[in-house]
Formats: structure tokens, C-alpha cells, sequence
């Protein structure tokens, strides 16, 4: 990325990620040019989502874990790779029936596996947001 490290606080990547195919050396470039407070917020395609399977130029799908490659401490992480804290993860469901969907993304970002084992096919999510700050 064309930024000096350490020159950016906030990022904001909404339906871009899953179009990537190395994610790894962009999340390192992320971490590069964010100050130690910055905030990074991602929103992508939800794996369940027709969307997410549906269209030929998304390279990944992403789940409930798929940041905690990333995260300091998680039993996912890779040595080397906890460059971020996990602030925040939400699941979001039926956008265009606002009520309801709003009432069921609450209800499974509060139980993540039980939705992925049993519901994310059923009642799939739209979209996936994670909101993630460095660890510097």
C-alpha cells in the first residue's frame, strides 16, 4: 500500500476481501501502516450466503474464526501472525427484513457455533463484520 507505516487510523474494507487471493501478506500490510489505536473493520460475504458461493470472482469465504488466524492468543493463530485483537464480530442476516434479521443476527452472534452447525445453511447470513485493532 502507497501509506508511510503507521499513518493510518481507521480502515474500513466492505465487500473486498473475498475477492483477494493472498489475504495473509494484506493483512501484514494492513498491520504495517495502522497506528498502535487504529480500528480495522472488515465486512465481507458470510460462507453460507449464495452470495459468497455464487459469484466467480470471489477467490474465499469467510467464517466465525477466519480473523482468529490473526489474533493474539487464539488457538488458531499461527506463529508469528497475532497481529490484531478481535474487537468485535457480528453475524447479519436478512438485511432487507430489518426487524426479524436484526432480532436473528443478534441471537446468533451471541451463539456462533450453534448457528454454524445448524442454522447457517437454513437461515443463511448475508454478511459477516469484524471489527479489529492491532496489537502493537
Amino acid at each position: 500500500m502507497p501509506f508511510e507505516a503507521e499513518s493510518v487510523k481507521e480502515i474500513l474494507t466492505k465487500h473486498t476481501l473475498e475477492h483477494i487471493e493472498n489475504l495473509i501478506p494484506l493483512m501484514r500490510e494492513i498491520y504495517r501502516v495502522c497506528v498502535p489505536d487504529a480500528s480495522v473493520r472488515i465486512v465481507v460475504p458470510y460462507f453460507s450466503s449464495p452470495g459468497a458461493s455464487q459469484d466467480p470472482s470471489h477467490r474465499r469465504f469467510f467464517t466465525w474464526h477466519t480473523f482468529d488466524y490473526f489474533e493474539e492468543g487464539s488457538r488458531l493463530c499461527f506463529h508469528g501472525m497475532g497481529l490484531f485483537r478481535i474487537k468485535s464480530k457480528k453475524i447479519h442476516i436478512l438485511k432487507s427484513v430489518p426487524l426479524f434479521g436484526n432480532l436473528l443476527s443478534r441471537l446468533f452472534t451471541k451463539i456462533p457455533r450453534i448457528y454454524e452447525r445448524f442454522f447457517a445453511y437454513l437461515i443463511p447470513a448475508t454478511e459477516i463484520e469484524y471489527v479489529l485493532r492491532p496489537i502493537k
